[in-house]
């Protein structure tokens, strides 16, 4: 039982005693402690009602490994005192230590517990140090702001929504610390480009990519399809490179996932990213697998970016591979024989994984036998699969990751 429910019995215990025995020092007694109960009620409660607290990440989104600051500004704008305030912040996941924090404060599992005062008409503001050892998306709230009285005695409660989150990308590293140690081991770019661009050759249409400009828009497969499209132009283009992830870490799906599998097969789809936007890829993110957001409603949307030459396209496939689940309901050979097409040919194709089914491995070996590019980056135990006419980079599998958590600091469990 709460505390002011057991003073609020105490107060009904004494009355009563005080008019049944006819006590009149009791009686005085009881309506004191009641007065006192109710002013201190109503003082707790109209704080309450004005009370505003607002909080923020500084970044909201950063790399695995770096610090971020949580700031937290908390207003009075009423003439009430008050010497007892407990503030009660979620940071979700387990990633997330707070490595330099004011005093009172108390880290409890996925809680931060604050306690303050404030006084009339006075705002403060603190900052705590944070660091992030794993990848994902930390929600940040609801905060409980419990507002006492002056006395101590009885309180209210104000709940405050979440209004923020952290996104946090995968670690990126050289391919050098992958194993892969080619110059350009997915083909030199600057060989797959045209001369020049004709505008008055039209090779087709395409959907509408942020960056296109509006005077290259397609209005009559505009109309038809009922969404912008975009002349495809002959000339001059960005090389494509399409990297196709395979979240499966066992045989069959409800087996689970091995986690380190899974964790360098992201830090390795992150790394060729960027490393191919470095070198003027056109990169497009593909996978058999969906994305994990906590607020998100309904099914999860498919971990999947489409082509892209905007600046913004390395930041899309970090957020994609950071909210990643942990699981594939679908074989990748599927994702693959869906995506490519004739227009393909040309495009970089750089395969993640660290199964190789006979479905996956006769898969690649059609796409190479077709004349694509394709490149396989395996990051199981050694030794690794062997494909005619595809080179095989083995990353070094559960060794390998714990080299780069070590590294990088990072959550391995």
């Amino acid at each position: 039982m709460k505390r002011d429910n057991w003073l609020t019995l105490f107060f009904f215990a004494l009355l009563m005693t005080g008019v049944l025995t006819q006590t009149a020092p009791l009686t005085f007694l009881a309506l004191a402690v009641g007065l006192i109960l109710l002013a201190g009620r109503m003082w707790a409660r109209e704080a309450a009602k004005h009370m505003r607290y607002q909080h923020a990440a500084v970044p909201r989104r950063c790399m695995t490994g770096d610090e971020l600051q949580l700031q937290m500004q908390l207003d009075n704008p009423t003439f009430l005192p008050l010497p007892w305030i407990e503030l009660t912040d979620m940071v979700q996941g387990d990633g997330f230590e707070l490595t330099g924090t004011p005093s009172p404060h108390r880290r409890h599992q996925d809680r931060l517990i604050i306690r303050t005062g404030l006084s009339w008409f006075q705002r403060i503001r603190r900052s705590y140090t944070a660091r992030v050892h794993a990848r994902g998306y930390y929600p940040v709230g609801p905060t409980a702001i419990r507002i006492w009285d002056p006395l101590g005695l009885t309180f209210s409660e104000l709940r405050v929504p979440s209004q923020e989150s952290i996104l946090v990308y995968p670690v990126t590293v050289p391919l050098e610390d992958l194993g892969i140690s080619a110059d350009d081991p997915f083909g030199d770019p600057e060989q797959q480009r045209w001369l020049f661009r004709d505008p008055f050759s039209v090779a087709g249409a395409r959907p509408y990519e942020p960056g296109d400009p509006m005077r290259h828009i397609h209005w009559p497969s505009t109309a038809a399809r009922g969404e912008l499209m975009t002349r495809q132009m002959e000339g001059i283009r960005s090389p494509e490179m399409l990297i196709f992830l395979n979240l499966r870490t066992m045989e069959r799906a409800w087996q689970g996932a091995v986690l380190e599998y899974l964790e360098l097969s992201l830090c390795a789809a992150a790394s060729v990213a960027r490393h191919g936007t470095r070198r003027g890829y056109r990169i497009g993110l593909y996978s058999n697998g969906n994305l994990r957001k906590e607020d998100m409603e309904g099914s999860a949307p498919r971990l999947q970016v489409e082509p892209s030459s905007d600046p913004r396209q390395l930041r899309r496939i970090l957020s994609m591979l950071a909210q990643s689940a942990p699981h594939a309901s679908r074989p990748l050979h599927h994702t693959l024989r869906r995506r490519i097409s004739g227009e393909s040919y040309g495009a970089s194709l750089v395969v993640i994984s660290a199964l190789m089914p006979d479905d996956l491995r006769n898969e690649i070996h059609r796409l190479a036998r077709e004349g694509h590019a394709v490149t396989l980056l395996y990051t199981g135990d050694p030794p690794g699969p062997s494909i005619p006419g595809v080179p095989c980079h083995t990353l070094g599998g559960k060794r390998r990751w714990q080299e780069i958590a070590e590294q990088w600091n990072l959550t391995t469990e």
